[in-house]
């Protein structure tokens, strides 16, 4: 050899005649003594050959996860990757069968120095903390939407929710922090969960469970932009359109009178109170309504009142 800098080592039985190419790239070395290194996943993955792999080869057989190696008695690195187990995370390598932490890191450098078995060790991965400030509002006919503080380290909500007392799968989320229910009840509350999760290497959902719950009816939201003004004879209501809204009710304090119906409306977004008072202040609410297939008025939400007086 020209120098003692090598980037490959090369070892042969000791026993066998080589030809040893003459480079700076090689250094040969012979060997006497074999030692094997198995990685196996844990105790049972007992799956042998009947000859020693070829140097450095690795071999999956059926579902195990094993590779032997040849050696002579020198330093290696331990496999960086170990194989896959559901909702876990792979920290290394231990001597010691079912182990619950790690002799050696992946990729960690050992001393070979008889035949050796590593096995698979894994913790169980962590799922994301409970999402906060969850909560439920009505967003129209049959619609629910959900909204909350996002989770750190979450990739997406799982959505479920309970429904005429039934409980199940609603819908997920990767998107944000909210989410929308279009097939809620109007006519019952909707019940809902939501729980943040992360992936393991597999791809399968690891989510953090949780108590918290939140519920809301699917119906109209309320209206906006409510207006009174002093006419002759009474008080007229203005207010904005709700997408879905078939009508509105009128409920007000008229009169001194205790609060109840005042009149309704089909026909846009403006009513005229005729029974208002002159002389002290009138009281108004306006909820948004539609039929179901029944016929049954399904009534929104009202938003705050307003007040006035006739001329």
């Amino acid at each position: 050899m020209k120098n003692n800098k090598y980037f490959l080592k090369v070892y042969y039985p000791k026993d066998q005649m080589w030809e040893h190419p003459d480079t700076d790239y090689l250094v040969w070395i012979p060997y006497t003594t074999i030692h094997t290194v198995e990685y196996r996943e844990a105790e049972d993955d007992a799956v042998y050959l009947s000859e020693p792999a070829s140097d450095l080869e690795p071999y999956a057989i059926k579902e195990f996860w094993y590779i032997p190696i040849r050696m002579n008695n020198y330093e290696i690195y331990t496999e960086f990757n170990g194989p896959l187990k559901a909702r876990c995370e792979f920290v290394g390598w231990s001597k010691t069968k079912n182990a619950t932490t790690a002799q050696f890191a992946p990729g960690e450098k050992i001393t070979v120095t008889e035949d050796t078995v590593l096995y698979a060790v894994w913790e169980k991965i962590t799922p994301p903390a409970e999402v906060t400030n969850l909560k439920a509002v009505p967003a129209g006919k049959g619609r629910v939407t959900l909204t909350w503080t996002a989770s750190s380290g979450a990739e997406g909500y799982l959505v479920y929710g309970q429904k005429n007392g039934k409980y199940g799968y609603v819908g997920m989320t990767t998107q944000g922090t909210t989410f929308t229910d279009t097939k809620a009840l109007y006519d019952d509350y909707n019940f809902y969960w939501v729980f943040p999760f992360i992936k393991d290497v597999l791809g399968n959902m690891v989510p953090r469970n949780t108590e918290t719950y939140v519920y809301a009816k699917g119906i109209l939201t309320a209206i906006t932009g409510l207006k009174a003004s002093s006419v002759t004879g009474g008080v007229k209501l203005t207010w904005n359109p709700v997408s879905g809204a078939e009508g509105y009710l009128v409920y007000g304090i008229v009169d001194g009178k205790p609060y109840g119906y005042v009149g309704m409306t089909t026909k846009g977004t403006t009513f005229t109170d005729k029974t208002a008072s002159k002389t002290q202040y009138n009281y108004y609410w306006v909820f948004p309504y539609f039929k179901d297939g029944s016929g049954k008025m399904i009534v929104g939400q009202t938003a705050k009142y307003t007040y006035g007086r006739a001329i």
